[in-house]
């Protein structure tokens, strides 16, 4: 958070009118639509020719601002400008409708700016860049998705960009950042404190003015020092990198932050509640060397706030140096659709996961996974037919850095995907029923490569499914939607029952008029393909019962939750904790591996696609979820509580508050999940993707990909930050 004091704002303002007197050059005019040349010195309104910008921007109107407007974009976007000086400030509005963006100069990241502020404030200078060298460079401020909690919307806004240009001429703009006090830290003299956290106890940090310790455990190092009167803490240290850690409170005041002599924010630290261990102020792309950073108490706060402490938990000189790249890297398949993808351990003291990524067509690279530093091996499920496939997996260590890619290693898939059999692919009919007796009487005779096909016509009642096949050959249970199983009313159990079964497919029919539609239990290799589901009392298709590696995939699921919407799931993978002791023994439902591919689920009562606790290494993609009408006992249209699942690829629309939803609710569970390339149309007043963490941010492992895209979330993307 970076927020400058009204000295400096009025410090801009005179800038500002002093440059239009002088004569300075000040740029306006139309967006760009091509790089122009570098500017010089001088003001660069929103809509100068000179400022090249992305996404949809809008224009709004004050008196107030520097060139009498602002330039905002509600979503994705970016403004950058090429200039030649030796400083640039970045001017904007501050308000309750500003989120949190990025700042890059000369593409290394050097800030993140909140500019919530409860009142509108205009013209204020949220950026002010480190001294650069005499040359072309560039700005660029991105907007992140993310906001403030008090705020109510994450939109970027562009007033204007100042260049400046030392030594000063006469007539050029004055620096705009204020100079550190006399007694400020001069920096790079000697080294000083290396790589680490160090916490308020460390002799390396150096405390002035009436400092008290306040002990508690959920700071970084069990306690943090607090000042409510004229003083500063500060650490001379060795890095490229810094970080300060702190409280946030309802009684916290606005704190200044000096880097080698220069002030480079003002950080207000208030918020309606207090919450530990947030990082309040970051700065890199420091040249290499020794620096000092030095925080000090203003006396100043926001409007809102109940005083004007400052607290410093502790100092943070981030590792930037990222781990070695893994090799050995290999690409196998294990089945026509599914891959194993492994490598050589990295040996790094600071290792902490690794990423798995694919090709794409347009050449470049796409996450599918993550897995954690003692696991060198990832399974990719769900694979397309007759596709030549290439993997590359990085290393990332505990601070965040991210290895170089590994080698390419790559293979083609088989032409049908195994487990994925589809109505399509079913053999010649070993025998043809027309009854249910008839039906179960061929299943109680099956074996493997046996296929049963199901007339056209009306079967009502319940089909109690247990066969086993091969691999090779699997025993097949076919039949078109003309073959309808009737449950007889929403008090009856599932019309398709399959339990101890193997590599079984039931593919093509449609199941109705039943308490559930079609249910899963203790079997292993199972497909459940192009079936119609519908008019449900419960959930639609139900996989549970320590079943694994089993695919749901190309079945249209709509009208589930018919009795009671709270029990409405459209696919349902894996069974709640409080019914575990009643189905597997009170132990997780390991009900793993399981693949949700290309169904069409619409008008459920609760979450179209869900996964419980439990259940672990499964891949939803492909789906197509609408909620229009629907998802009145829910508010996601997918929600995950296992662990290590892919979701991609999917689209949904109207949801009623998220388009995903991760829940951690259980310790150990809800844990490294991928989200990516996904489409959520959500028009409601959630996020895009929404990951719940008691356990503190990031607790979750999760990977929020950068390229999944959500429309009409009022609140933002992610409450997480995404991944490229």
């Amino acid at each position: 958070m970076i927020r400058r004091t009204p000295a400096l704002r009025g410090a801009v303002a005179a800038v500002l009118s002093a440059g239009l007197a002088l004569g300075l050059p000040v740029t306006t005019g139309a967006p760009a639509v091509a790089s122009p040349a570098p500017v010089g010195a001088g003001l660069h309104e929103n809509g100068s020719a000179a400022i090249v910008t992305t996404g949809t921007w809008r224009t709004s109107e004050s008196p107030d601002d520097s060139g009498g407007s602002t330039a905002y974009a509600p979503r994705a976007a970016t403004a950058s400008l090429a200039f030649e000086g030796t400083g640039v400030t970045w001017i904007s509005r501050m308000s309750a409708h500003s989120g949190i963006d990025v700042v890059t100069v000369d593409g290394v990241e050097v800030a993140r700016v909140d500019r919530y502020s409860a009142e509108t404030r205009h013209a204020v200078p949220v950026f002010v860049s480190d001294p650069l060298p005499p040359g072309a460079h560039t700005i660029t401020v991105s907007s992140t998705g993310q906001r403030n909690p008090e705020a109510a919307d994450g939109n970027l806004l562009v007033d204007a960009f100042a260049v400046e240009d030392a030594p000063a001429q006469d007539g050029a703009l004055a620096p705009l950042a204020a100079e550190a006090p006399a007694d400020a830290p001069a920096g790079g003299a000697e080294a000083g404190a290396g790589v680490g956290i160090h916490q308020t106890a460390s002799s390396g940090i150096s405390f002035s003015g009436p400092w008290r310790s306040m002990a508690s455990r959920s700071d970084s190092g069990g306690s943090s020092q607090y000042l409510n009167a004229k003083g500063s803490a500060s650490l001379s240290f060795t890095g490229t990198s810094v970080q300060w850690l702190s409280r946030v409170t309802p009684s916290a005041g606005i704190a200044d932050v000096y880097i080698d002599g220069r002030k480079v924010a003002s950080v207000d630290r208030y918020s309606s509640g207090t919450a530990y261990q947030r990082t309040v102020f970051a700065r890199s792309g420091l040249s290499a060397g020794s620096h000092t950073i030095k925080i000090v108490w203003t006396g100043t706060k926001n409007a809102r706030s109940e005083g004007t402490n400052l607290v410093v938990d502790a100092i943070v000189v981030p590792d930037v140096t990222p781990p070695s790249a893994p090799t050995g890297v290999v690409a196998r398949a294990t089945g026509t659709a599914d891959a194993r993808i492994s490598w050589n351990a990295v040996a790094d003291s600071r290792l902490a996961s690794y990423r798995v990524y694919v090709g794409t067509a347009k050449g470049g690279t796409r996450l599918v996974g993550q897995t954690l530093k003692g696991t060198t091996a990832f399974r990719s499920l769900g694979l397309p037919s007759s596709t030549s496939l290439s993997y590359r997996v990085t290393a990332v260590d505990s601070w965040g850095n991210e290895s170089k890619p590994s080698s390419a290693a790559g293979f083609r898939t088989a032409r049908t995907p195994s487990g994925a059999h589809r109505a399509d692919d079913c053999p010649t009919a070993t025998t043809t029923v027309r009854t249910v007796e008839g039906l179960q009487s061929a299943v109680r005779k099956a074996k493997p490569g046996t296929v049963i096909r199901l007339a056209a016509g009306t079967y009502r009642g319940q089909l109690k499914i247990t066969a086993t096949g091969t691999a090779a050959k699997p025993v097949w249970i076919c039949g078109s939607r003309s073959a309808v199983i009737d449950g007889g009313g929403y008090t009856e159990n599932s019309p398709i029952d399959v339990s101890n079964s193997s590599h079984l497919v039931v593919t093509g029919m449609t199941a109705r008029h039943a308490l559930k539609g079609v249910t899963v239990r203790g079997s292993d290799h199972v497909t459940i393909s192009d079936m119609l589901v519908e008019d449900i009392g419960y959930e639609g298709i139900h996989v549970r019962s320590l079943t694994t590696d089993s695919t749901v995939v190309g079945n249209t699921v709509r009208r589930t939750g018919q009795r009671d919407a709270f029990y409405g799931e459209g696919i349902y993978i894996g069974s709640s904790k409080n019914n575990w002791c009643s189905l597997t023994k009170c132990a997780p439902d390991r009900t793993d591996r399981i693949a949700v591919l290309d169904n069409s689920v619409s008008r459920s009562g609760s979450d179209p696609i869900e996964v419980k606790e439990g259940s672990t290494a499964g891949v939803i993609a492909g789906n197509d979820v609408d909620g229009t009408g629907a998802m009145t006992r829910t508010e996601s249209f997918i929600q995950i509580a296992g662990n290590d699942w892919v979701v991609s690829d999917n689209t949904a629309r109207e949801s009623r508050q998220h388009g995903v939803h991760v829940n951690a609710s259980l310790n150990g569970w809800g844990l490294r999940t991928v989200l990516v390339d996904n489409i959520f149309r959500v028009d409601a007043a959630g996020y895009g993707i929404d990951l719940w963490e008691p356990s503190g941010d990031g607790s979750t492992k999760a990977l929020v990909s950068c390229e999944n895209t959500v429309m009409g979330a009022d609140s933002g993307f992610s409450n997480i930050s995404c991944a490229d």
